[in-house]
């Protein structure tokens, strides 16, 4: 399961939620700022996971060596881990700021549509790019406690998001071009 989790990876989403932090207008404890890194870093992991099991008709012609593929991973252990961990993820979440639920449920939600848009050329890097952009919104939201229209709106934390994207839009071409 970590294997499949992708660690090398995972500091983009902790990346993004670090500028996130830094923009958000607060000075949160550094407890706070771990709990929120590590949600994002386990995040991007359980995303991965859950694109290799959604993928894997086509990651058997072009990653046949991942765990899940090769037979190594049994893929009921690795969707109730991954069930297990977005609930303590919501958990903590729930604890931070009610309202970052609705970035940490959308990022989720972002890994299944980018799953059926890369399909089609240059969708697929759009919603890629899209699954780390609202790190920066959730980051800043858990450690500064702003409602979910002030983080939205904040032009600072719109303009990080909008980076973010594009970075990993073009991150995207370099990845994606196996699924094809």
């Amino acid at each position: 399961y970590i294997v499949s989790m992708r660690w090398y990876s995972s500091f983009i989403a902790a990346m993004a939620g670090w500028l996130g932090i830094i923009f958000s207008g607060a000075t949160p404890e550094i407890s706070r700022q771990i709990i929120v890194l590590t949600i994002l870093f386990i995040g991007w992991g359980i995303n991965q996971v859950i694109n290799d099991y959604l993928g894997l008709s086509e990651d058997r012609h072009n990653a046949p060596k991942r765990p899940m593929v090769a037979g190594r991973l049994n893929i009921r252990f690795a969707l109730t881990s991954s069930i297990i961990l977005i609930l303590i993820g919501l958990i903590f979440t729930y604890i931070l700021n009610t309202q970052a639920i609705i970035f940490y449920l959308f990022i989720f939600a972002l890994n299944l549509i980018y799953e059926r848009a890369k399909r089609i050329p240059l969708l697929g890097n759009i919603f890629f790019g899209l699954l780390i952009a609202p790190c920066v919104h959730y980051a800043s939201m858990c450690v500064s406690q702003k409602t979910f229209l002030d983080t939205l709106l904040d032009s600072r934390l719109a303009t990080l998001a909008i980076l973010v994207w594009l970075i990993n839009f073009v991150l995207c071409f370099f990845s994606d071009f196996k699924d094809y």
